[in-house]
Order: C-alpha cells, then structure tokens, then sequence
C-alpha cells in the first residue's frame, strides 16, 4: 500500500486511497456504503462513480453532486462511457476501466501537457474498484479526478493527452501489506 501512496503526488487522493483500503474490511475490495463520503467532499466535483454495464461492455456514469462547475460542461449524470467520450478514445478508455475491476487493481494515472511537456504532470486521477451489492467481484469503480497544475484551467478528465498509468494489481497490494 506504501508504493501506492509514494506515487499520488495530492495529498487528498493519498486520503481517498488510505481510507479505501481502510474499508476493505475483510474483503478484497470494499462497499460503496462502506466509503465515507467526508473523505471525497473535497474532491468534489471531481468524483465520479462508474457502474458496469455488462450487456453494453460499458460504463455508466455517476455523478455524486448535480454541480460539475470546474469539472466539465458535459451532462454525465447516468450516460454510458460511449455517449460521452470521442469514439476514437472509448475502446482504450473502456479497456482501462475494466483491467480495474477484472484485475482487481488501481490505477493513478498522469496527465502531462503533451503540447508542454517541461510543465509536466498537470491531472492526478485514481481509480479504484468498489463493489456495490453482494461479495462477489467488483462491479463499480470509484474515479477522482485532481489538477496538479492550478493554470491547467479547462483541463478535462477525459483528455488523452501524455498519459503516464501506475498499474497496482491489488493482490501485490494485499501481499505486501502482509509482510
């Protein structure tokens, strides 16, 4: 877990991180219910929830606040991935999500200014897997977004641009903490 956390260069995704893993419980990956929300209310607007769709292959969108001022102009509330995205970026973006839940793992992701590259990392992202019924494989995968570079004004979380994926396969995750 300590490699995971070494890597989230925001101090608030480090405490979205920490307490997911708090909330495992005896479990390999937690509740939604389970997730406090205290810890994602300064995250917001940037945190999304994403319920697996199996029938479409895909992603629906949830929002956690009705006010995306700062995130994205996009009306994201119960879309599928698809609807919402550039066709040309969905299937890579739709194989990323799932290598979340199908793993299980995490995922930090570095959105560099592929324009400016001596600016570098201007977006964290962390995606982790949740479970939203039951204690089978998980089915829900939490998304927080957060702008590393104050003057990246605009910057979208679906922008493609530079990116650099820290893959934490979540049973390395559960070794490690056990030694």
């Amino acid at each position: 877990m300590q490699r995971l956390l070494d890597v989230l260069d925001d101090r608030h995704l480090r405490t979205v991180a920490e307490r997911w893993w708090a909330c495992r419980l005896d479990a390999e990956v937690p509740h939604w219910r389970h997730m406090p929300r205290d810890v994602l209310k300064p995250m917001m607007p940037a945190v999304l929830l994403l319920h697996h769709v199996p029938a479409d292959d895909s992603f629906r969108v949830e929002t956690l606040t009705d006010d995306l001022t700062g995130l994205t102009r996009l009306r994201l509330a119960g879309k599928l991935i698809d609807d919402v995205l550039p066709t040309d970026m969905v299937p890579e973006v739709r194989a990323r999500l799932l290598s979340v839940l199908e793993g299980p793992a995490v995922l930090v992701i570095k959105v560099g200014d592929q324009a400016n590259p001596a600016r570098g990392a201007v977006e964290e992202r962390l995606l982790l897997p949740l479970r939203d019924t039951g204690r089978g494989p998980p089915d829900l995968l939490l998304a927080v977004y957060t702008r590393l570079d104050p003057h990246a004004a605009n910057w979208l979380p679906i922008t493609q641009n530079a990116l650099a994926i820290t893959r934490f396969p979540l049973s390395e995750l559960i070794a490690q903490a056990r030694v």
